[in-house]
């Protein structure tokens, strides 16, 4: 799909052939609807990226790329949700982050992230 960045991946149907892959017929979209998936695109380059650097820089840049985030006016509580995602998802991270994920005092400092007494998760 030239419409998006060279090294997008996109799932479409193909065939090899003298060592190729190749394209079924080579897609297009609009360019709103590329519009919509480029800045996916780059925050998932963006991701790739914190994986090679392994740096809490990068994850907060890259978070801050998220186009849901756009919604989120206070670059804080961009900050507060990125670390409180670390947090939560730290097994499955790779070790080299672990010096930088918070751990459960410091995640229970934040003051920008007002938690609702019903869905207020257990520290136990």
């Amino acid at each position: 799909m030239p419409e998006l960045p060279d090294d997008c991946i996109v799932e479409i149907p193909g065939y090899f052939k003298d060592g190729d892959m190749l394209p079924m017929r080579t897609l297009h979209i609009s360019n709103e609807v590329a519009g919509m998936l480029r800045p996916h695109a780059e925050q998932q380059r963006m991701t790739v990226d914190c994986r090679i650097s392994d740096s809490y820089d990068l994850v907060l840049k890259a978070m801050q790329h998220e186009p849901m985030c756009a919604w989120i006016e206070d670059e804080e509580k961009i900050e507060d949700l990125t670390k409180l995602m670390l947090f939560h998802e730290a097994p499955w991270l790779p070790t080299e982050w672990k010096e930088w994920i918070p751990n459960e005092t410091e995640i229970r400092k934040f003051e920008s992230i007002s938690v609702d007494k019903r869905t207020q998760p257990r520290w136990e």
